[in-house]
This record gives structure tokens, sequence and C-alpha cells, in this order.
């Protein structure tokens, strides 16, 4: 591995990768495999699947990456960048299994969380929460966990997930905002003085705009309980 570090070719791939330039990565890793053979497999062949995937080349990823995965000196990124490759072609089961495997191998990165909820979401929404209980079972959330899981409800298409965070007390701002909406396109005054009760409302910018809004529109906030006409 100390000898690929050192290779000029190796380095400028890295700097190919860091301006997203895909082709040139790709073209000098392929002459580095040649060069270094399976002295140095892992380390080569997992940047040209990454290469290949962010090519939209998801076959070729594959292909490249399914060997890696068995690798004795493998890490998580081969679970995680199969899954990629799994995810572009179109069979989520098999891209969800590895991005759990990838988990089970100590990845901490927030990416392969957000990837995971996101497929589940895909096949299931039951799936995404069956996945939430289990991680919440065994113990608290780690960070880059949470993080994950909100970075990949950013979107919010996923309201069952939003409402089931918030009733664990996870649910980060940007969805206490949805799930505030929510309650007004429902006109769930209840649920809208309570949720605007909370302590973490308290400092929110626009939520003396909505009160006076509100009051505006003939409806009195009271936060003990409801709001009422």
């Amino acid at each position: 591995m100390a000898r690929l570090q050192a290779d000029p070719c190796y380095r400028q791939v890295l700097v190919f990768i860091e301006a997203r330039d895909w082709p040139a990565a790709e073209g000098l890793l392929l002459l580095l495999r040649r060069r270094f053979g399976d002295n140095a497999a892992v380390a080569i062949d997992s940047l040209l699947g990454y290469c290949l995937s962010m090519q939209a080349c998801h076959a070729e990823a594959w292909l490249v990456l399914e060997p890696l995965l068995e690798a004795p000196d493998r890490n998580f990124w081969m679970a995680h960048l199969a899954a990629d490759a799994r995810r572009g072609l179109g069979d989520l089961a098999a891209a969800a299994a590895l991005y759990q495997r990838a988990l089970a191998e100590h990845s901490d990165r927030a990416i392969t969380v957000r990837n995971l909820i996101q497929v589940l979401l895909q096949l299931d929404d039951g799936a995404a929460i069956q996945q939430l209980e289990q991680w919440q079972g065994e113990g608290e959330l780690a960070a880059f966990v949470l993080e994950g899981v909100r970075e990949a409800l950013m979107g919010g298409q996923a309201p069952e997930l939003d409402a089931w965070m918030d009733r664990v007390g996870l649910a980060g701002p940007s969805q206490q905002r949805r799930l505030l909406e929510a309650d007004l396109r429902r006109l769930d005054l209840v649920a809208v003085a309570q949720r605007l009760g909370r302590p973490g409302w308290q400092d929110c910018s626009w939520r003396a705009v909505l009160e006076r809004r509100l009051h505006h529109l003939g409806l009195v906030v009271d936060h003990s309980s409801n709001l009422a006409s």
C-alpha cells in the first residue's frame, strides 16, 4: 500500500477524483491495476468501482466490486460501494442488505445510514421504521446514525418517519417544521398549540410571526392545551 500511495499516478488519481473527473481517474486506475496486479487490488478496485458508479456504469462497477466483498483486507467501504452499484441497477433489496452489511462492518458514516434509509423507503415505509426501531432498541442512536436518518428525510417524502421520530423525541428542526406545517394544513389547532408550546420552539424566529397571523385570523393561541377560535 505504501508503494501505491507513493506512486505519482495514484496521487494524480486522487486529484482527478477530487475534481470529479471520473473518466480521467478511471483511466489511471486501469493503468495502476496493470502495474500493480493483485498486490493492491482492494485499494485500486474500490476506487475504480466508485468512479464507474459515479459515471452510472453500475453493472461494470458491480463486476469490479463484488470480488472485494470477501477480500481479507476489505473494510466497510467495499460493502457500501457494492450497495451503491446494486442500487444503481435497481436491485433495492440487495442494496439494503449491503448497506446493512457495511454498518455491521463498522461503517460510522452518515452517508451509509442515509442511503440505507432511502432504499428502505423505496421498498416499504414499514421497513424503514422497523430499522429505526431496531437501532433504538439497541441503545441511544449514535450521532452519525441520527445525522444520516435526518438527511434521508430532508425531502419530506416520509411523513410517517417524521412522525415516528417526533414520538420518540428524535425529530430535528426541519422535521419539526414539516410536522407543524402538516398540522396547520389539517387545521389541527390542538396539535399546533401543543407543538408551538414545546421548549424547542421558544426561540424560533418565525414562531411569533405565525402566532400573530393566527391571532389575525381570529385564533387564540393557548400553549397549555389548544387553539380556540
